[in-house]
């Protein structure tokens, strides 16, 4: 995740969880404020790293964010599967009554 110079993007309520079976049993772990950071790349731009603990394999990583954008024009392609299968996907888009959406 990516947030631009000077707040055109912003990326808020940022939250996830990993859950994975251990000894029959699904723990769930949701992510800390320590393991969702925000990286200086410099000029203006910062990047969004979440940390999923205790991941292996079969473990289910969810994570949901607000994005706020202060440019419009063109929204942002979504892409729904990767090249691991995704169960879920949701894209939001909200804009201002006085916009003309084609």
């Amino acid at each position: 995740m990516f947030r631009g110079r000077s707040l055109v993007e912003n990326i808020v309520k940022i939250k996830g969880q990993v859950s994975y079976l251990e000894n029959g049993q699904r723990v769930i772990e949701v992510l800390t404020k320590d393991q969702i950071m925000e990286v200086n790349l410099g000029n203006g731009d910062f990047e969004i790293r979440l940390v999923f603990p205790h991941v292996k394999k079969g473990s289910i990583i969810e994570y949901a964010y607000k994005k706020i954008d202060h440019q419009y024009g063109i929204l942002e392609g979504w892409a729904f599967q990767y090249q691991y299968t995704a169960l879920f996907s949701k894209y939001t888009f909200k804009a201002p009554d006085f916009f003309n959406i084609r």
